[in-house]
C-alpha cells in the first residue's frame, strides 16, 4: 500500500524556496511525503544479470518444448495498493540461426511457471522471439499478475534491530527463463530484466 500521506506528489512553486529560508512544520510533513512517494513509485528490481556468451546457458537443437534456462527467486515483493504486480521487463541473448521464443515467467512459489501467456493465475507469462544471431536485448515490454493472485507467506524476522523475533507476511515470487528451439539453432540466453512497480 501507500506510505505517502497525500498518496502522490505535491508540489511547490519554486520562488518559495528561497535561500536560507527557513522550513516550517507543514513543509517539513510535505517533504517526508514526497520522499516516500518517490519510494514507493521507485523500482523493485527482481533479476538484473548479463553475461558474455562464453558462461550464459543455452539450448540446443532440436527441442520443441519449453526449456528451463535460468531461474531466481524466491524474492520478496512489495505489491500495490490493489495487491497486484505489475513488472517491466527486457531479455537478451542470440541464436545460432533460424528463430527462438523465449518465454520470461514471474510466477508464485505454488505454481510452476507456465508458456502460455492467456494462463495467468498466480503468474504472469511474457513471450519474446529472436533470430538475431548477434548478443542483444530484446522482448522489452510490460506484465501483470492480477490483484490478490499471489499467496502470502509468514516468514520470521525482528521486531526491531536486535530486537525480539517476530513474524511477518511477505509476497514472494521466482523469475523463471525458459526456451522454446524446434529450429536447427542453438539458442543463448545472455541477460535477464525484471523491475516491479509500486507507483500509484
Amino acid at each position: 500500500m501507500a506510505t505517502s500521506p497525500y498518496l502522490g506528489r505535491v508540489n511547490f512553486d519554486a520562488a518559495q524556496h528561497a535561500s536560507q529560508e527557513g522550513v516550517d512544520v507543514f513543509q517539513s510533513l510535505v517533504y517526508a511525503n514526497n520522499l516516500a512517494h518517490g519510494c514507493d513509485s521507485s523500482p523493485q528490481v527482481l533479476a538484473n544479470w548479463l553475461l558474455g556468451s562464453t558462461n550464459a546457458p543455452n539450448i540446443a537443437p532440436p527441442d520443441a518444448s519449453f526449456v528451463e534456462l535460468d531461474r531466481k527467486g524466491p524474492i520478496a515483493v512489495r505489491l500495490a495498493p490493489d495487491r497486484s504486480l505489475t513488472i517491466r521487463y527486457r531479455l537478451r541473448g542470440f541464436v545460432s540461426g533460424g528463430s527462438t521464443t523465449f518465454a520470461l515467467a514471474i510466477h508464485d512459489p505454488s505454481v510452476a511457471p507456465g508458456t502460455d501467456p492467456s494462463v495467468t493465475f498466480r503468474q504472469a507469462v511474457a513471450l519474446a522471439s529472436t533470430a538475431a544471431t548477434s548478443d542483444g536485448w530484446f522482448g522489452e515490454d510490460v506484465i501483470t499478475i492480477g490483484a490478490g493472485e499471489l499467496v502470502s507467506r509468514s516468514r520470521p524476522t525482528l521486531d526491531i534491530a536486535g530486537g525480539d523475533a517476530a513474524v511477518a507476511r511477505f509476497h514472494e515470487v521466482y523469475v523463471t527463463v525458459l526456451a522454446s528451439n524446434a529450429t536447427a539453432a542453438t539458442a543463448t540466453l545472455t541477460g535477464v530484466y525484471a523491475a516491479a512497480y509500486v507507483g500509484l
